[in-house]
């Protein structure tokens, strides 16, 4: 699993060790005057996760929100 989080102006992300398991995603990401999308679907492209959120102005602090939702 793969967590997300800010460091100063950046997103970062940081595996976590304990899992060996290996995956492709392919990950769409939306962000507009008022929300975040996310769209993660596998190598085959069948939809695994999608959200929306708004942002009310905190478009990474949101983002990271939604990523953090993936597993």
């Amino acid at each position: 699993m793969v967590y997300f989080y800010l460091r100063g102006d950046y997103i970062m992300a940081k595996k976590n060790s304990k899992t060996n398991k290996k995956r492709v995603l392919n990950i769409g990401i939306d962000v507009g005057s008022t929300t975040v999308k996310v769209l993660v679907c596998d190598e085959r492209l069948n939809e695994l996760f999608s959200s929306y959120q708004r942002h009310f102005s905190n478009t990474k602090k949101t983002l990271i929100e939604l990523l953090n939702k993936v597993e």
